[in-house]
């Protein structure tokens, strides 16, 4: 006759006959069955290599998988490399007093990244057309600003952008395309002076494949002269005499993971300001 166990399991039962040849069932005790060390008790299935050392304890939930690579900061966690950056075209310094007008000299690409550089004699910051963002700014509050602003030309076809400074002063802005970049990547402001010369830094390491820098100088109504150092020169309005000077560089894929300096040096001293962004 059958024996109730558990279900699912397959129950052992042993028979016997006493000496009038009845058949009588030794009581079941269930040893056999789940006591085995085969089935469910052995190392081997749960408390060794499958369970406990190889797939929770050890390389899936240990340090290799999880807090080294995936979750630790590390080559897991850090930016893919920058797209390569290309010069397309740059325009001018547009000077005018309160506003002015920066041209392309010829209409931009679609897709293509444009950055205007600024620089104003007043506290007051420019003022750009819808969609162009404001990467970074020096204002001090001590009569002048300079920024860098940029703009992701999805569709193409721009030519002149208006530059507002908000005062009736002296305002300088050129805009350049670049093929590559999209985005910001880090920024960072004038973090040292000298009489002649200023040195802005970001103020995290980069991982961009372009930076432009911005200087401008108060010196009174000198003619100017900015020095070239290692970065490329986009614009500056050296040798006119007046009181302020700006000049903008920029620099092709700079070091990666570290931060980025520029720099400026004028043949006046003067009151400096300037703004270094990267982008990628």
């Amino acid at each position: 006759m059958p024996t109730a166990g558990t279900p699912g399991s397959t129950v052992s039962t042993t028979t016997t006959t006493d000496a009038t040849g009845a058949f009588s069932i030794a009581p079941f005790t269930g040893e056999l069955d789940l006591s085995q060390p085969a089935d469910l008790g052995a190392p081997v299935d749960q408390a060794g290599d499958d369970l406990a050392g190889a797939d929770l304890a050890g390389v899936d939930s240990g340090a290799t998988d999880l807090a080294a690579a995936d979750l630790a900061p590390g080559p897991d966690m850090a930016l893919p490399p920058p797209t390569p950056a290309t010069f397309v075209q740059k325009g001018s310094y547009c000077q005018g007093t309160g506003s002015c007008v920066a041209y392309l000299p010829a209409a931009s690409s679609p897709g293509d990244l444009l950055v205007i550089s600024c620089g104003g004699a007043s506290d007051t910051p420019p003022t750009l057309p819808n969609g162009w963002v404001q990467a970074v700014i020096d204002q001090p509050g001590t009569g002048a600003t300079t920024s860098i602003w940029y703009y992701l030309d999805t569709f193409g076809g721009s030519t002149g952008i208006n530059v507002s400074g908000g005062s009736a002063s002296a305002l300088s802005a050129v805009v350049s395309e670049w093929s590559g970049p999209t985005t910001l990547n880090v920024t960072g402001a004038k973090s040292a002076v000298q009489s002649q010369s200023a040195t802005a830094t970001t103020s995290a390491a980069a991982s961009a494949s372009l930076a432009i820098s911005v200087f401008g100088v108060a010196t009174g109504a000198n003619p100017v002269t900015f020095t070239q150092g290692a970065w490329q020169n986009i614009a500056n309005d050296s040798g006119v005499n007046t009181a302020w000077h700006v000049t903008t560089d920029y620099l092709l894929a700079p070091t990666l993971d570290q931060p980025v300096t520029a720099d400026a040096t004028a043949n006046y001293s003067g009151a400096w300001y300037g703004v270094v962004a990267t982008f990628r």
